[in-house]
């Protein structure tokens, strides 16, 4: 039964704000990024409810959210660390609310963005539009000397110089540039290499430095993570101690907002495991 000594107040300016890890499969398209991406970051603000209840305070957010955006991992990273910075880091609105003619609001869901060109895709165009660009200065240049009304022997002179120069840049240049880029691709793929070689040279030395430390400490056998999903497990629980369970994306089937994490006890945004 509500406590009938509770207090609900509400106001225009009370808001609840939540940040939630997606995934997505085969992957969505988010603004400012040029690739497909599988892991997000969901961002919500909606309007919220204070509640006065059992000698605490509780928010609710209310359940549609007045704007909801999706964000790179990376773009999320930036927006954290970068105050003050600028007008901001791009984000992808995904839905907002929106007030009708007749003053009832609705809900309302924004197209896909569309995916990006990527750089390299980018910077052949515009190396294209260039080149194109300067053989048209000379042709001019061409067209300007022949209305000179030079010297024959010299007109020919000069216009058979801007036409080598002409076939240097419409040959040459070209294949330096698919040259150049067949350079960068094998430096990207041994630098690849490297860091590969690095994490998993790094991942076995720590694994050997743990092992150690336990055979010193005088234990003889390794000790085997618990099984996940302990019958003693909650059925919602909050981030920090989805983390504390070693719990990951398997284990839970949505995430909730405003829910009460029956863990701990913190309200917010939590897992509903599974089983």
């Amino acid at each position: 039964m509500p406590d009938p000594n509770s207090k609900v107040t509400t106001h225009e300016s009370f808001g609840m704000i939540g940040a939630s890890r997606c995934n997505s499969n085969p992957g969505c398209t988010l603004f400012g990024s040029k690739i497909r991406h599988s892991n997000y970051i969901t961002l919500e603000i909606r309007r919220c409810d204070h509640t006065r209840d059992l000698y605490n305070d509780w928010y609710y957010g209310i359940q549609t959210p007045l704007i909801s955006i999706d964000m790179t991992c990376d773009q999320w990273a930036s927006f954290l660390t970068s105050l003050n910075v600028g007008q901001g880091v791009p984000c992808t609105i995904r839905s907002v609310i929106v007030e009708h003619d007749d003053g009832t609001t609705g809900y309302k869901r924004m197209e896909d963005p569309p995916i990006e060109i990527s750089e390299y895709d980018k910077f052949q165009g515009e190396f294209d539009d260039k080149l194109n660009s300067i053989l048209d200065r000379c042709n001019a240049a061409k067209s300007k000397i022949e209305s000179l009304n030079l010297p024959k022997k010299k007109t020919q002179e000069l216009i058979r110089m801007i036409e080598g120069l002409a076939q240097s840049i419409h040959s040459d240049i070209p294949f330096i540039r698919k040259q150049f880029i067949k350079s960068m691709d094998k430096v990207s793929t041994e630098a690849k290499s490297e860091v590969e070689a690095f994490i998993s040279s790094t991942l076995q030395s720590a694994g050997l430095a743990a092992i150690k430390s336990q055979i010193s400490d005088g234990g003889d056998m390794l000790e085997l993570p618990k099984p996940r999903c302990e019958k003693t497990v909650p059925g919602t629980c909050c981030e920090k101690c989805a983390i504390g369970l070693g719990l990951d994306d398997r284990d839970f089937s949505e995430i909730r907002s405003s829910t009460q994490c029956q863990r701990c006890g913190t309200v917010g945004n939590c897992f509903v495991l599974l089983g």
